[in-house]
């Protein structure tokens, strides 16, 4: 995917800070403590053949509608910033129907407070079309307020898209025109449900829809309308040292097999994997293989992920009352095949929106 024209629409190359030219080859010949070391303090060093785009916030909105009553004082602290959106990130991108669609979460100061999701139409090139967007009524942590990190999956014909409101995993039915049809909240009788529970990741297959609950231990549920029911589990991924897998993108069907591109993080300061709730993050995003047919058997993965994420200065956080976040994130919302590879919208640092075209020879020699 190539951008020629330059403009407020097109997708903006970028390149990850701290990237050197040939820090793949200078990692490959360091010693297997010296290699950890270097991931541990500056993530996995990134692949100058993947191409990155940030997609531009122009034509995005640039105002929520903030719960009311509005408070003088409130408003006061945050210098009239209340409402004000500074962060659209965590899109996911899918072509349906003859339309390219483009979701993603928009956040304002206080944040994780009044978010929305919006779905914006975009052109053949992946530019944003100027007045398309629209918000999503999707039910959220309160009223319609902090819907979060949809993605897309087809599904006898019809759109749907996974999403969540921070605590609670759910699913909406989309038109072919990308309005909001119909949207579901989930039970089970044999999966105990956490405080926290989010990104599932579903697909279709025959009649039925499946969704990964987890890739690692690989549990598969079963979808039943609002019911879902675990159908199998397998252990964690081995030689993964980057943090608990968790879901990413819609698993995608290619050359017979599900691939699946989820998400993983570990502390950005020591590289450890547990106890990093409460700190800032290094995100990373993975691959995993898993069978097409039940009970949709785990089959290979990368043991080192295809991105991590990057420390970035951005105006979200050049102001402590405005930042966003402290984490280097990279979160996947969605794969296509493009051309002679993959083609993956993911959230950078909980405040844009980005591309990466990511080849079949970054991936395939490497599958465990």
């Amino acid at each position: 995917m190539t951008k020629h024209v330059a403009s407020d629409t097109a997708l903006i190359p970028i390149t990850p800070n701290g990237f050197v030219h040939g820090d793949r080859e200078r990692f490959a010949a360091l010693s297997k403590r010296e290699q950890k070391e270097w991931l541990l303090t500056k993530g996995v060093p990134f692949d100058e053949r993947i191409s990155l785009w940030q997609v531009p916030t122009t034509h995005f909105p640039n105002e929520l509608p903030v719960r009311v009553p509005l408070i003088q004082t409130m408003q006061e602290h945050t210098k009239g910033g209340m409402g004000k959106v500074i962060a659209w990130f965590n899109n996911a991108a899918v072509t349906w129907k003859g339309q390219n669609f483009m979701s993603f979460r928009c956040e304002c100061y206080p944040f994780w407070t009044h978010g929305r999701m919006v779905i914006t139409r975009m052109d053949s090139d992946w530019s944003v079309i100027p007045e398309t967007w629209k918000w999503m009524p999707l039910p959220g942590m309160y009223g319609m307020a902090e819907s979060q990190d949809a993605r897309f999956f087809e599904f006898k014909g019809r759109l749907y898209m996974p999403f969540n409101c921070g605590l609670k995993q759910r699913l909406a039915l989309l038109t072919d025109d990308g309005d909001v049809e119909k949207t579901w909240e989930f039970t089970s009788d044999n999966i105990i449900f956490q405080g926290r529970e989010k990104n599932w990741s579903f697909f279709g297959h025959d009649d039925q829809i499946y969704c990964l609950y987890l890739p690692s231990p690989h549990v598969v549920a079963k979808v039943s309308g609002s019911k879902i029911t675990q159908e199998s589990v397998v252990p964690n991924m081995e030689e993964y040292e980057f943090g608990l897998p968790r879901g990413g993108a819609s698993p995608v069907l290619h050359n017979g097999v599900f691939y699946h591109f989820f998400h993983s993080s570990t502390c950005s300061a020591t590289g450890a994997v547990s106890g990093i709730w409460n700190k800032p993050r290094r995100y990373h995003i993975g691959l995993s293989i898993f069978s097409a047919k039940p009970p949709f058997k785990p089959l290979s993965h990368l043991k080192m992920p295809i991105m991590s994420g990057w420390p970035e200065d951005n105006p979200g956080r050049s102001d402590p009352l405005f930042r966003v976040s402290d984490h280097s994130a990279v979160f996947p919302g969605s794969a296509m095949r493009n051309g002679d590879g993959w083609l993956i919208a993911y959230g950078i640092n909980d405040y844009r929106c980005g591309f990466a075209q990511v080849p079949d020879e970054v991936i395939e020699p490497h599958l465990a």
